[in-house]
């Protein structure tokens, strides 16, 4: 055991709109210049990783064999567990549970520790550091109740995460949070599926209170996850890093927002 820090920083000023000056040398700078959790770099290393979002266009067709093909298998939040229905269109495994470690249904919904367990999902992840503001007692929650029944991976660099936070003038959305996190370590690949930014809304049965285009128009631009610079983040990553794909459904949406020359 070692000694743990419990002193916490506040988080950093959220913009609204965000903001999109930084390219990507600075993104590459964070990349090669941080500080990794060991334990979960052995468990991730050499891995084709696969990021399953819940848009609804997800059910459009099925993707449910390709997905289970990957070394792993990532869902976010209220993606686990996994519907019997929805198994031919975004597959059946969770390997890895990321989450916002908000519990309320309207954010990341129960832990469902048990059920992770049961079903073999191997780890939980934290889209936050460790000593951020509230998050810090998040943690520190999911670890008193899980009794190190699962392996639990916070994001390990405090200083690359406020330093993303800066660039980004917002608090990310989970799936941005886990893309970024996962290209800090030695993957082979990454495919990014099912993230649409809060457009068009979720896959039946994600959140309860359904979907609203105007709460949708007012979350791209203001409030706690900026859309706009989350979406130039992703295709930074997606033009840079030769290690990341994305749906045409996705790419779309990149290429839409920010054109290149």
């Amino acid at each position: 055991m070692k000694a743990s820090v419990d002193i916490t920083i506040p988080e950093l000023e959220r913009v609204d709109g965000g903001r999109t000056e930084f390219e990507w040398e600075n993104i590459k700078y964070l990349i090669d210049n941080c500080s990794i959790d060991k334990q979960f770099a052995n468990y991730v290393k050499g891995k084709s990783v696969v990021i399953v979002g819940p848009s609804p266009y997800m059910v459009n067709q099925p993707r449910g064999n390709m997905i289970d093909e990957f070394d792993i298998v990532i869902r976010m939040n209220k993606s686990f567990p996994v519907k019997k229905e929805h198994e031919p269109f975004i597959g059946s495994r969770t390997d890895v549970r990321w989450h916002c470690m908000n519990t309320y249904h309207r954010h990341g919904g129960e832990y469902f520790i048990d059920e992770m367990i049961e079903s073999g999902t191997e780890w939980l992840c934290s889209q936050f550091p460790n000593n951020l503001d509230y998050f810090h007692e998040d943690h520190k929650k999911f670890l008193e109740l899980s009794q190190n029944r699962i392996k639990f991976h916070v994001w390990t660099d405090l200083e690359q995460y406020l330093t993303y936070h800066h660039f980004l003038g917002t608090r990310m959305n989970t799936g941005t949070a886990c893309l970024a996190d996962l290209l800090s370590y030695d993957i082979r690949n990454v495919h990014v599926t099912g993230i649409t930014f809060f457009r068009q809304g979720w896959i039946d049965g994600y959140k309860k209170e359904g979907y609203d285009s105007k709460q949708e128009d007012k979350s791209v631009q203001f409030g706690n996850h900026a859309q706009l610079p989350q979406i130039k983040l992703m295709k930074l990553f997606n033009d840079n890093d030769k290690r990341v794909s994305v749906d045409p459904e996705i790419e779309e949406i990149l290429n839409g927002s920010f054109h290149t020359d």
